[in-house]
């Protein structure tokens, strides 16, 4: 009996141990569970869910890849969305969120293929990296003047979207934030927006020198990237399919990772001399690509830049053979169109025409003009054969 009264404080002990140790286990089984106002994870059957009041953050993963979540009800206390969130909810076809939620995290609505709407309310001040990527039937989306950075490929290969309006508030827009969207014609800022502009509705950086997206919903055959461009952002004309030529001025040092990747009507490029390396996968996929000018300023060509180049048969390089072979190319595929093209060392290139056009010389006073009329909407000559 001695013995026993000594163990009965070290078994309740223990008892409490074990059942503190399997709460855990059973708040896993919860529709929702809650941790500090953190809805950590949504373990329930999908539908239409109605997020409880006492929420006022909606954790990281909390709904991934809850296919049969169809409708969900945010509640007004909640101030944040984290990364991942609702990803991959395929069956997830709006949301409203409310007013008090700050910022919507990295890759927080990704993958949401039936998402057709969103509200952003006016509190929204960030849009996180790939927030919105791959909701592929988002018709359109209305960003509030009070969102001041948009992370990169935040909106990318949103293929239903047709145009976006960049307000005022907004100074920071990440690389390929509307890359691969294959409807999207025009790119709107605001008049009053200090960092970005639109020409055309092309989106550019307000001193001018950067291109970062040429809408791949234009239709236009040509384009001639305006001069003062220095760089060509990444995924700037990605999935460009209509565009068949785009002449690159003197100034551009500088072309971003996936800068025309997929523009399958693409016939042939001239680099221009300033340009020392072709980032990854700059050019990759552009089936009807034929041939390239490569200046001898070059000196590195990154990973799968030309894989699916499958048309490529010239490539005009502007340095000798010894220099060319001096080039780090980097690349896994032995089948690369680099090394089954034909190299024309010391070479210019053939000379560039516009817009279709065999006898308008790229850098003739005349051709500006030229381009403008054969690519004005609606569209005022395109020649006469021959």
């Amino acid at each position: 009996m001695k013995n026993l009264k000594k163990a009965l404080p070290l078994l309740l002990a223990l008892a409490l141990c074990v059942s503190l140790c399997a709460f855990p286990a059973l708040a896993a089984d919860e529709e929702f569970v809650i941790e500090n106002g953190v809805l950590v994870k949504y373990n329930g059957p999908g539908g239409d869910v109605v997020i409880p009041d006492s929420v006022t953050s909606i954790g990281e993963g909390a709904f991934y890849d809850c296919t049969s979540l169809t409708s969900v009800v945010i509640p007004d206390g909640v101030t944040s969305i984290e990364d991942f969130a609702f990803s991959d909810c395929t069956s997830l076809t709006s949301v409203i969120i409310p007013v008090g939620v700050t910022s919507i995290g990295g890759d927080a609505f990704s993958r949401c293929e039936s998402l057709t709407s969103v509200e952003i309310p006016d509190s929204v001040t960030s849009i996180g990296n790939g927030a919105f990527s791959n909701c592929w039937t988002l018709t359109s989306v209305t960003i509030p003047n009070s969102v001041t950075s948009i992370g990169y490929s935040a909106f990318s290969s949103c293929y239903s979207l047709t145009s976006v309006v960049i307000p005022d508030s907004v100074t920071s827009i990440g690389y390929s934030a509307f890359s691969f969207c294959s409807f999207l014609d025009n790119i709107t800022v605001a008049s009053g927006n200090t960092a970005y502009r639109d020409v055309d509705g092309v989106l550019f950086t307000a001193d001018g020198k950067s291109l970062l997206c040429y809408p791949a919903g234009k239709t236009a055959a040509s384009y001639e990237i305006p001069s003062g461009v220095t760089n060509i952002g990444e995924g700037a004309f990605s999935s460009c399919y209509s565009l068949t030529s785009v002449v690159i001025p003197a100034g551009v040092t500088s072309i971003g990772d996936y800068a025309f990747s997929s523009c399958t009507s693409l016939t042939s490029v001239v680099i221009p001399a300033g340009v020392t390396r072709i980032e990854e996968q700059a050019f990759t996929y552009c089936t009807s690509l034929t041939s390239v000018t490569i200046p001898d300023s070059v000196t590195s060509i990154m990973w799968w830049a030309f894989d699916g180049c499958d048309s490529l048969t010239d490539v005009y390089y502007g340095g000798s053979e010894a220099q060319w072979n001096a080039i780090e190319i980097d690349t896994y595929d032995f089948e690369n169109p680099l090394r089954s093209a034909t190299i024309h060392y010391n070479s210019a290139g053939p000379v560039p025409t516009i817009a279709g056009f065999t006898d308008v010389p790229a850098d003739a006073y005349y051709a500006s003009a030229v381009l403008w009329a054969a690519t004005h909407e609606p569209v005022i000559t395109l020649g006469y054969g021959g």
